[in-house]
């Protein structure tokens, strides 16, 4: 019962970070309360109120570990860049820039690997496709009460 308990908290302190330092995950939060609030103002059936909630909730969920592989990704560049070469390496004839690199600069003016850019810009897609999907089912909701 502990471990559980002790999860929970670790998932509450999660929300709470998304809460905090995500601007997007925070509006598109606030955003979607307010059009629960007005479902519910306007009679939304309790079908409608199920898609609502699974659709809003998948995004909420995939916006949740999208922030998460950001975390991660921006920890692994950060230790990889560290491990690239300095100055002084250089100097010494040393390589300084890491294999499977691109051109484009990232933190620090050091580049980016590849493979972490394409992780985030994958994270990135997969919270677009998610909130795609719910602008759909929200539309297809609201449609008939708005007489569209």
């Amino acid at each position: 019962m502990r471990k559980a308990l002790r999860s929970l908290g670790h998932a509450r302190e999660g929300l709470l970070h998304a809460l905090k330092r995500e601007r997007n995950f925070r509006l598109f939060f606030g955003g979607y309360a307010l059009l629960l609030a007005y479902g519910y103002a306007i009679g939304i059936t309790p079908a409608e109120a199920v898609a609502l909630l699974l659709s809003g909730g998948a995004f909420l969920a995939v916006e949740l570990l999208n922030t998460a592989l950001e975390r991660l990704v921006d920890a692994v560049d950060e230790c990889r860049q560290a491990s690239l070469p300095t100055e002084a390496s250089a100097k010494a004839g040393l390589p300084t820039v890491a294999p499977h690199s691109e051109a484009k600069a990232g933190h620090d003016n050091l580049p980016h690997h590849i493979g972490l850019k394409a992780t985030k810009d994958t994270a990135a897609a997969a919270s677009l496709v998610s909130f795609l999907f719910f602008i759909v089912v929200a539309g297809i909701v609201f449609a008939p009460y708005l007489g569209l």
